[in-house]
């Protein structure tokens, strides 16, 4: 039992430091969470059981290169967005919970956003479309 529950302690802690930011996607506008320190990509939203909706967590990393992300202990089904260094969407997924199974980037990426599933097919975002991430924000 409490090696479940060290996991989701430090889970929560982290998730209630991060700091959140609006970005556009397209043209919709989202709230993230920023993940920007190892730690915190290295959590992500795991443990979590929900997501508001236009809500989201954005991983920034200090260079492009080949990406990939699982859903490990992760309970909300998600979709995924890989950026290159511009903020240009490169790859679109769709994430299983709890599945270990890598869903890579395909082409470099240097952004990566999560939000819940379907939200990019319903907000008519695709692949070639901008993130516009503040500048204020920046890998640490």
């Amino acid at each position: 039992m409490s090696i479940f529950l060290f996991p989701l302690a430090f889970a929560q802690t982290v998730a209630q430091s991060l700091p959140t930011v609006e970005i556009m996607v397209g043209e919709k506008q989202l709230l993230v969470e920023v993940a920007d320190e190892a730690h915190e990509r290295r959590v992500g939203l795991m443990y979590r059981t929900s997501l508001p909706e236009n809500n989201g967590m954005i991983f920034l990393y200090n260079k492009e290169e080949i990406r990939s992300f699982w859903m490990k202990n992760t309970y909300i089904p998600l979709s995924i967005a890989y950026a290159d260094k511009d903020g240009k969407i490169v790859h679109i997924a769709d994430m299983v919970p709890k599945s270990t199974t890598p869903v890579p980037s395909v082409y470099p990426a240097q952004y990566v956003l999560e939000v819940n599933k379907g939200w990019f097919d319903k907000n008519g975002v695709e692949v070639g479309m901008l993130l516009q991430i503040p500048s204020t924000i920046s890998t640490k």
